[in-house]
């Protein structure tokens, strides 16, 4: 007869299925929290390393955030294999295709590197497939705060373990009010004005300078329009599409590609995204 310890047992019933996702994004966003705070306070945040994976410049703290993420996961592939897409080292596989984990070390790079108080956050999404749709679990860090928004597909969102629930939140709200846009950098303000020109609303405008955040934030109600007109690749918005979707905001894109989205180690396609409080919200794209 076959005998096997307790470790070898628990690792033939564990899979990525019933994987505890929630506790391993904690304990991956404590240590980067604890490693990116030290680098800022060092005045080493603004250093240039090279280019990631998508062209863009990689930063000392954005290595340092992916890094700290590929270690936990060198750790995970002794329990079930998987395949990672990450901003600055690009596809990488674990043992196995699927799942893919989607990761954007840091988002809001800009803000991190001027030593701010301005939000930055990491992101990582998991996925069954190579589609868009399959996403299942997304968890968002805003580090600096150390404030969490996670969702899981078909369980709900939540922002530091309280449910987020857009249509109860804003029941009182009239539903085709646009009151604030927020976008993702200032030169898509003319852009948005030609957009916008034809309605009748004049909305005050913000930006965080995090996509994640800014679709977290629409999905609680701060905004109730977040557009990204330079436009956002997948592991950009991965998670927090899933989390604006689970608390009942609405995803979509100015060119109808996110139905049929393949998540590909394709890091420079891009996709104009819109988060909306409300579907009616819409139609100011119409």
């Amino acid at each position: 007869m076959w005998k096997f310890s307790k470790s070898m047992l628990l690792k033939l019933k564990m899979n990525y299925r019933n994987f505890d996702w929630l506790n391993f994004c904690r304990r991956t966003s404590n240590k980067i929290y604890s490693s990116i705070t030290k680098h800022i306070s060092k005045n080493k945040n603004e250093k240039v390393i090279g280019n990631g994976a998508g062209g863009d410049k990689t930063l000392l703290i954005d290595k340092i955030a992916e890094d700290i993420i590929l270690s936990e996961l060198n750790q995970l592939k002794k329990t079930f294999g998987f395949s990672v897409i990450t901003e600055e080292s690009g596809a990488l596989e674990f043992g196995s295709e699927f799942p893919k984990i989607l990761i954007d070390p840091i988002d809001g790079s800009f803000n991190a590197k001027k030593n701010a108080t301005l939000p930055f956050s990491t992101s990582i999404a998991i996925a069954e497939d190579d589609s868009l749709k399959s996403i299942f679990f997304g968890y968002i860090f805003e580090i600096l705060g150390k404030n969490e928004f996670f969702a899981q597909k078909g369980r709900g969102s939540f922002y530091n373990n309280r449910r987020i629930d857009l249509k109860k939140s804003q029941k009182n709200k009239k539903s085709e009010e646009i009151e604030v846009i927020c976008v993702d950098m200032i030169d898509e303000f003319s852009e948005l004005n030609k957009i916008i020109k034809n309605t009748k609303i004049k909305p005050k405008i913000r930006i965080i300078g995090s996509m994640a955040l800014s679709m977290c934030y629409t999905a609680m109600g701060v905004f109730d329009l977040y557009v990204h007109l330079r436009g956002g690749r997948i592991i950009d918005f991965a998670s927090s599409k899933l989390f604006a979707e689970e608390a009942g905001g609405i995803v979509s894109d100015l060119e109808n590609k996110l139905p049929s989205a393949l998540i590909t180690n394709n890091l420079k396609e891009k996709f104009k995204i819109i988060t909306a409080r409300e579907k009616k919200h819409l139609y100011v794209f119409k």
